[in-house]
Protein backbone atom coordinates (compact mmCIF):
# COMPACT_ATOMS: atom_id res chain seq x y z
CA UNK A 1 0.00 0.00 0.00
CA UNK A 2 1.87 3.00 -1.18
CA UNK A 3 1.42 6.58 0.39
CA UNK A 4 2.60 9.87 -0.11
CA UNK A 5 4.65 11.85 2.70
CA UNK A 6 4.13 15.15 4.05
CA UNK A 7 7.29 16.82 3.65
CA UNK A 8 7.22 19.33 5.45
CA UNK A 9 10.64 20.21 5.79
CA UNK A 10 10.79 20.94 2.28
CA UNK A 11 11.06 24.52 0.97
CA UNK A 12 9.01 24.86 -2.26
CA UNK A 13 5.92 23.83 0.13
CA UNK A 14 6.61 26.92 2.08
CA UNK A 15 7.11 29.24 -1.30
CA UNK A 16 4.33 28.13 -3.20
CA UNK A 17 1.53 25.27 -1.29
CA UNK A 18 -0.15 24.64 -4.56
CA UNK A 19 3.24 23.28 -6.56
CA UNK A 20 3.76 21.48 -3.83
CA UNK A 21 -0.02 20.07 -3.42
CA UNK A 22 0.46 18.99 -7.11
CA UNK A 23 3.83 17.67 -6.88
CA UNK A 24 1.98 15.48 -4.20
CA UNK A 25 -0.98 14.72 -6.11
CA UNK A 26 1.19 13.30 -9.45
CA UNK A 27 3.13 11.82 -7.13
CA UNK A 28 0.05 9.53 -5.52
CA UNK A 29 -1.18 9.19 -9.27
CA UNK A 30 2.44 7.25 -9.95
CA UNK A 31 2.77 5.45 -7.22
CA UNK A 32 -1.02 4.62 -7.34
CA UNK A 33 -0.94 5.61 -3.46
CA UNK A 34 -4.19 5.21 -1.34
CA UNK A 35 -3.11 7.54 1.40
CA UNK A 36 -2.50 12.12 0.31
CA UNK A 37 -1.19 13.95 2.59
CA UNK A 38 -1.87 17.56 2.21
CA UNK A 39 -2.03 18.96 5.33
CA UNK A 40 -0.33 22.10 6.88
CA UNK A 41 0.56 23.08 3.20
CA UNK A 42 -0.82 26.45 4.09
CA UNK A 43 -3.25 26.11 0.99
CA UNK A 44 -6.26 27.97 1.94
CA UNK A 45 -5.15 31.47 0.45
CA UNK A 46 -4.24 30.32 -2.50
CA UNK A 47 -7.07 27.95 -3.33
CA UNK A 48 -9.01 28.46 -6.37
CA UNK A 49 -11.62 27.29 -8.61
CA UNK A 50 -9.11 27.21 -11.65
CA UNK A 51 -6.41 25.19 -9.49
CA UNK A 52 -5.15 22.77 -12.13
CA UNK A 53 -4.34 20.24 -9.31
CA UNK A 54 -8.38 19.63 -9.37
CA UNK A 55 -8.12 17.58 -12.42
CA UNK A 56 -5.65 15.65 -11.19
CA UNK A 57 -7.01 14.85 -7.86
CA UNK A 58 -10.26 13.78 -9.79
CA UNK A 59 -8.18 10.92 -10.92
CA UNK A 60 -7.26 9.37 -8.11
CA UNK A 61 -9.79 7.10 -7.51
CA UNK A 62 -7.50 4.82 -5.65
CA UNK A 63 -7.09 6.69 -2.30
CA UNK A 64 -8.66 5.30 0.95
CA UNK A 65 -7.67 8.55 3.02
CA UNK A 66 -7.10 12.19 2.37
CA UNK A 67 -5.15 14.14 4.86
CA UNK A 68 -6.13 18.49 4.61
CA UNK A 69 -6.22 19.49 8.27
CA UNK A 70 -4.35 22.83 9.11
CA UNK A 71 -4.77 24.13 5.78
CA UNK A 72 -6.50 27.66 6.67
CA UNK A 73 -9.11 26.88 3.92
CA UNK A 74 -12.00 29.19 4.53
CA UNK A 75 -13.90 26.96 1.03
CA UNK A 76 -14.12 24.48 -1.38
CA UNK A 77 -14.58 25.44 -4.86
CA UNK A 78 -16.87 23.35 -6.78
CA UNK A 79 -14.73 21.65 -8.65
CA UNK A 80 -12.88 20.70 -5.64
CA UNK A 81 -15.97 19.00 -4.31
CA UNK A 82 -16.83 17.72 -7.92
CA UNK A 83 -13.50 16.10 -7.50
CA UNK A 84 -13.96 14.76 -4.31
CA UNK A 85 -16.86 12.99 -5.17
CA UNK A 86 -15.56 10.52 -7.86
CA UNK A 87 -13.08 9.33 -5.74
CA UNK A 88 -15.53 5.71 -4.82
CA UNK A 89 -12.50 4.42 -2.55
CA UNK A 90 -12.45 7.09 -0.31
CA UNK A 91 -13.06 5.62 3.52
CA UNK A 92 -11.07 8.99 5.78
CA UNK A 93 -11.43 12.53 4.63
CA UNK A 94 -9.43 14.69 7.40
CA UNK A 95 -10.61 18.54 7.00
CA UNK A 96 -10.50 19.16 10.50
CA UNK A 97 -8.62 22.66 11.44
CA UNK A 98 -9.54 24.66 8.85
CA UNK A 99 -11.37 27.85 8.45
CA UNK A 100 -14.50 26.56 6.83
CA UNK A 101 -17.88 28.29 8.11
CA UNK A 102 -20.11 26.26 6.08
CA UNK A 103 -20.03 23.31 3.40
CA UNK A 104 -22.35 24.16 0.45
CA UNK A 105 -24.84 21.92 -1.00
CA UNK A 106 -22.58 20.37 -3.52
CA UNK A 107 -19.90 19.67 -0.79
CA UNK A 108 -22.26 17.37 0.79
CA UNK A 109 -23.71 15.48 -2.64
CA UNK A 110 -19.91 14.80 -2.68
CA UNK A 111 -19.65 13.69 0.43
CA UNK A 112 -22.91 11.67 -0.02
CA UNK A 113 -21.47 10.09 -3.23
CA UNK A 114 -18.45 8.81 -1.01
CA UNK A 115 -20.40 5.10 -0.13
CA UNK A 116 -17.47 3.73 1.42
CA UNK A 117 -16.48 6.83 3.63
CA UNK A 118 -16.19 5.53 7.38
CA UNK A 119 -14.27 8.63 8.85
CA UNK A 120 -15.20 12.38 8.44
CA UNK A 121 -13.34 15.00 10.47
CA UNK A 122 -14.34 18.69 10.19
CA UNK A 123 -13.85 19.75 13.83
CA UNK A 124 -11.97 22.76 14.80
CA UNK A 125 -13.27 24.82 12.31
CA UNK A 126 -15.31 27.86 12.08
CA UNK A 127 -18.99 25.73 11.37
CA UNK A 128 -21.93 26.42 14.34
CA UNK A 129 -24.29 23.83 12.14
CA UNK A 130 -24.29 21.22 10.26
Amino acid sequence: MAETKNSSDNPSARLDPLQEAIRRLQEAERTEATRLDLSALGLGPALRADWDGWEVFGRLDQLERIDLYRNQIKAIPTEGWKALGRLQRLSWLDLREKELATIPDEGWEAIGRLDGLQWLDLSNNQMTSL
